[in-house]
Parts: C-alpha cells; sequence; structure tokens
C-alpha cells in the first residue's frame, strides 16, 4: 500500500490533498477501507510517516479525522521529496547486479537510473538464469523494453534499447541471449550448391531488377547459363541492408561474388555502397555482362532518367575502376547526360551467348 500511496501523492495534479482523495484512489489499486477496515491502521501508520518524512505537510487549518484516529484531512504535498530521490542512488543498490553491468555511469545519473531501473532489473535476471534459450534480438527486445525495435532500430522505438546497453558496460546480443536476424534476399542456387567442397569457389551473382533474375535463373535451371551457382534477386537498394543473409546460405569470403545491375546513377551507387559495406566478400561488378550491354545498345540505346534534375551526383569508383577504358567512357557519358540503361537490355534471346561469357 506504500508504493501506492506514493504513487498518487507523487502524481497528484494540484499542491494540496485530502485524505479522502487518496482514500478513493486506493479503490482503484483494489484498496477498500469498507471491505478491509484491517487496512485502516497500516494507512493511518504510512501516512503519519509521510509526515515525519516531511512528504506531506499538514495544513494549519486542517481539521482531524476521528474516523482515522484524528489525522490532518487535508496536506500541502512536498514534490520537492520525489525529486530528492532521484538524485541520490543508494549505492548498496548498485553493487546488487550482476557482475557484468557496469553501474558506473548510472551512479553518476541517478535520476536516469530509476527511470530506467525497471529494464536494468530485467536485464539483471537474464544474466543470473543459467539456462536460457537464445531468442531473437526482436523476441528478447519485446521480453526486457516491451518493444521489439528497442534493440534492432531504436530510432523507431519507444526507447533506445541500445543506449542503455552501451551505459551498462556495453553488453552485446550475446550477453542477452539474443541473436541477430537476416532479412531473407530471393534466391535460387543450383542443386549442388551445399555440396560444392572447400577447394572449389562458388560464382554468386547479385542482379539489381526482378525481369533480368528471372531470366537468368529460367536459363541457369535449364543449364543455358552454367558458370552461375547462386542467384540473388537484389531488389535495388534493399540488398544493401539484405545482403547479411548470405551468412544463412554459407556463403564463403572466398567465393566470387559479382554483381549486375542498371548502368545509372542509381545502379552505380547500389553497387559501390554494397561494395564497401561488404568489403570482406571483395563484390565486384559483372563486367563481361556490361559490356555486353554496352555492345548491343551502346549509348544511342539508353533513355532519358525520369525527374532528373533531382538527381544527385555521387562517385563513379571503386564501380567505373573494374572496366576497360572505352566501357568507362561509355559508361561516363551516360551519367553526365542523366540516362540510363537499364538491364533489361539484355533479355532471354541473348541467354545463349551469355553461356559462353566468363565471368572474371
Amino acid at each position: 500500500m506504500e508504493k501506492q500511496i506514493l504513487c498518487i501523492i507523487k502524481d497528484y495534479p494540484k499542491k494540496r490533498i485530502e485524505i479522502k482523495e487518496i482514500v478513493t484512489e486506493l479503490k482503484k489499486y483494489g484498496i477498500n477501507f469498507l471491505i478491509t477496515p484491517d487496512l485502516r491502521k497500516d494507512f493511518i501508520n504510512l501516512i503519519n510517516n509521510f509526515i515525519v518524512k516531511g512528504i506531506l505537510i499538514p495544513l494549519k487549518n486542517a481539521e482531524p479525522l476521528f474516523d482515522y484516529e484524528g489525522i490532518p484531512h487535508k496536506y500541502e504535498i512536498n514534490f520537492n521529496y520525489f525529486e530528492d530521490q532521484r538524485n541520490t542512488l543508494p549505492s548498496s543498490e548498485l553493487v546488487t547486479y550482476h557482475y557484468k553491468l557496469d553501474m558506473s555511469y548510472y551512479a553518476k545519473h541517478p535520476a536516469e537510473y530509476y527511470e530506467n531501473k525497471k529494464f536494468i532489473r530485467r536485464i539483471d535476471n537474464l544474466l543470473r538464469l543459467s539456462n536460457c534459450k537464445t531468442l531473437t534480438a526482436n523476441e528478447r527486445s519485446y521480453l526486457i523494453f516491451d518493444d521489439e525495435k528497442a534493440l534492432t532500430l531504436p530510432e523507431e522505438a519507444t526507447i533506445n534499447g541500445q543506449a542503455i546497453l552501451r551505459k551498462l558496460g556495453g553488453l552485446k546480443l550475446a550477453d542477452l541471449k539474443a541473436k541477430k536476424t537476416f532479412e531473407p534476399f530471393f534466391y535460387y542456387q543450383i542443386e549442388t550448391f551445399n555440396s560444392i567442397g572447400t577447394n572449389t569457389q562458388k560464382v554468386v551473382l547479385i542482379v539489381e531488377n526482378k525481369d533480368t533474375f528471372w531470366t537468368l535463373m529460367d536459363a541457369i535451371r535449364t543449364n543455358r547459363l552454367s558458370n552461375v551457382h547462386l542467384l540473388i534477386y537484389g531488389e535495388g537498394k534493399a540488398i544493401i541492408k539484405k545482403f547479411e543473409f548470405i551468412q544463412y546460405l554459407k556463403g564463403r569470403h572466398s567465393d566470387h561474388y559479382y554483381y549486375f545491375g542498371d548502368i545509372d546513377p542509381e545502379g552505380i551507387f547500389i553497387y559501390n555502397k554494397l561494395w564497401k559495406t561488404f568489403l570482406e566478400y571483395d563484390i565486384v561488378p559483372a563486367v563481361p555482362f556490361y559490356d555486353h550491354m554496352l555492345n548491343v545498345r551502346g549509348v544511342e540505346g539508353s533513355r532519358p532518367l525520369k525527374n532528373a534534375v533531382n538527381i544527385k551526383k555521387s562517385p563513379l569508383s571503386p564501380f567505373i575502376d573494374f572496366f576497360s577504358t572505352e566501357s568507362a567512357t561509355l559508361i561516363e557519358e551516360i551519367i553526365q547526360h542523366k540516362r540510363c540503361l537499364p538491364q533489361e537490355v539484355v533479355n532471354n534471346n541473348d541467354i545463349e551467348e551469355w553461356g559462353k561469357i566468363e565471368l572474371r
């Protein structure tokens, strides 16, 4: 009951409060003195204790309540008490936490500690469990922070779980018995993909657009394109976030990774960003396929970009550095004139020739 009364007093919207108002609010917590009169004595003792602590200050003209052993009927609330409580943190409380929790930050920021105490306690309890199943990051996040995005997307969550972990000494997902999941991409792999030995480097091809993916997938399935072991639908910029899923497919850093997209500012941006984000995979442009596009249609076969005036300039390197001087010149011309040579330039009619092209 003490906790409930303190909450009522702390959250009361006015500076002065009457006993009858506290009694009415207690009914919302299921505490009714008419039903449980034995609690009345405890209530009186608590009010007297709050008076001694200076939480409640009896008004001079307050009348005694004989039904409550003469305690004053009206008080001024000392809201400073609650602020003082939030600005002090007993050292005895900090030492009760698990040894993996570094409480030095919260020792200096007690108000923030009390704000996050519920979550810190949950983390502490989790660390003490000897037999605890590993959950996904979002599942664990919901159990700790009441928000499934607190750990993975704190900018979209009601609370920044990552910040709290940093302030507790930099806890990792593994400490919380949690694992990050990968957003899957759509892919097609040959039947023998998983049986290819470690001495053989697999060829992985990422394509930007859906139609090209389906055309190439059909070619791989019918053995018209036999030099690709794994085909990935990049779905435009989405591949930058989704490529981590390659770990689930047991893609190795030593395998050969190629990217094939449109020749336009966005297609080049996607490659450059993907290359930079996943340097360990050494992803390179599928130069022979791009060269084939240029040979088939050239600059004159490119089309104007929609909303070209709003397109921001971005570096062409490292993408363009993989090409011959002749191809690089054509690509630069397409970009400078704000045009696009889409990968759909290549279609099912070209597959027979593509089957002879060696990715390098």
